[in-house]
């Protein structure tokens, strides 16, 4: 059995040695916090003005996403359960290569891919499936819940693309906002309305982030490319480069 030192001796011998030693850790403890809370600020008010590039804030992150993208030839074989038939899907339903996103109406980051799946969309049509499904994340974007639900009602009509263009262009995820997107695409508005109301919308949502947390799915945007999964924003070139890969 290791002998150990007597907590309360250990107590004692510390304050009669070293009696400033309490203040001197608050005190750097509270120098920490401030100086992470002053770059988090920077970040923000960088990010908000135009003169920080959201990459510069996240390139420390970019060597382990590259990784990952480089090991995909190698490892992704197929598309995966989380595969789905029922979900707003861009592309070719034969196409080689699956991307399915696990996505959240209130993420900046998910709305940046948003452009950037719809334009490797159009580059590859018959390359890619790209398959979208919700990751609420209603803590961090009140009312993005809803907005899910709305997003699975505008797809029984055939105008998900639609409305995520402008769920995310407007970023109001009240219920007025979502009524008057639903208006300006054109939707049956009393169809809109009952499809909310009904338990299936919700439920379609919560299955898709119940398949999230299963798959490991922390954040948004979360990809998984034939299976593999990468977490985090992926640049069109990056992908232009993975399609290439599996349609040489």
């Amino acid at each position: 059995m290791e002998d150990q030192f007597p907590s309360e001796a250990a107590d004692l011998l510390v304050k009669k040695s070293f009696p400033w030693a309490g203040t001197i850790i608050f005190v750097i403890v509270l120098a920490l916090i401030g100086a992470f809370s002053w770059k988090v600020y920077h970040y923000y008010r960088g990010i908000q003005d135009g003169t920080l590039n959201v990459d510069q804030v996240f390139a420390s992150t970019r060597p382990s996403t590259e990784a990952a993208v480089a090991s995909l030839a190698a490892h992704a074989k197929g598309s995966g359960a989380l595969a789905t038939n029922d979900d707003p899907m861009l592309g070719s339903a034969t196409a080689a290569l699956t991307i399915v996103e696990f996505g959240d109406f209130g993420c900046p980051f998910t709305k940046s891919e948003s452009y950037v799946m719809h334009a490797l969309a159009i580059k590859f049509p018959k390359q890619i499936r790209f398959i979208y499904r919700d990751f609420p994340l209603e803590e961090l974007h009140p009312g993005t819940t809803l907005a899910a639900d709305a997003g699975y009602c505008a797809n029984q009509q055939g105008k998900f693309w639609e409305y995520s263009e402008q769920i995310f262009n407007r970023g109001d995820l009240t219920e007025t906002g979502i009524a008057s997107i639903a208006q300006d695409i054109g939707l049956d508005l009393p169809a809109f309305a009952t499809c909310l109301a009904d338990p299936a919308a919700d439920e379609e949502v919560q299955g898709d982030l119940a398949d999230g947390y299963a798959a490991k799915v922390v954040g948004t945007p979360t990809f998984f490319i034939n299976g593999e999964k990468i977490e985090g924003a992926i640049p069109f070139d990056t992908f232009v480069q993975i399609v290439q890969a599996f349609n040489p």
